[in-house]
């Protein structure tokens, strides 16, 4: 009856339980990605527990290097906004820039976490994920407008974080639908 009601209904589950396997900070990519591919294969059939729990123990065994980058990125943003704290010299300049590359980071991650296919490895998503962030500038902005537009609400309301970020998954399953659809257009036409 509302196709897309249902979608939305399912980004906030997904939301949650992504949010639930995210909290030891370390899986966190691992189960961004297991959200992001859940949302794309919503389109062929149901999304629950069982089928983002499968994703997840898949995410974190194609390797554990690149699930480091989530905890490196927080910790690069805590040393900035320490800084600025502390009265340090220059420290607002390096809260900005921290703020930026973490924002940057995050969506190249979500980019990278929407490439990410059952089977494969980090490398080859990592791979995938730099193709679609530099031939699809259109959009990566759009992944950086989802992460920026995320944040003022996760910080006004911390309760909504779980919400706000099924939202965002969502965001980066329909850039790699969008993507995979000019890919087929390009190969055909």
């Amino acid at each position: 009856m509302f196709p897309r009601l249902g979608l939305f209904a399912e980004s906030l589950l997904v939301g949650l339980l992504t949010a639930l396997a995210a909290l030891l900070v370390v899986p966190a990519l691992a189960a961004v990605t297991a959200g992001c591919s859940v949302l794309r294969e919503s389109r062929t059939g149901p999304v629950g527990a069982a089928l983002f729990a499968a994703r997840l123990r898949e995410a974190l065994r194609a390797g554990p290097p690149v699930l480091l980058l989530p905890p490196t990125a927080a910790a690069l943003l805590l040393v900035g906004y320490a800084a600025a704290g502390a009265g340090l010299p220059g420290a607002e300049a390096w809260s900005a820039a921290a703020t930026v590359a973490v924002v940057a980071a995050a969506a190249a991650l979500l980019r990278v976490a929407a490439c990410w296919r059952p089977g494969m490895d980090w490398r080859g998503a990592v791979r995938s994920g730099a193709d679609r962030i530099t031939g699809d500038l259109h959009g990566s902005v759009l992944a950086v407008l989802a992460v920026v537009a995320a944040a003022p609400v996760c910080t006004a309301v911390p309760a909504m974080a779980p919400l706000v970020l099924g939202q965002v998954l969502l965001a980066g399953a329909a850039l790699e639908v969008r993507a995979e659809g000019r890919e087929a257009v390009r190969t055909t036409g």
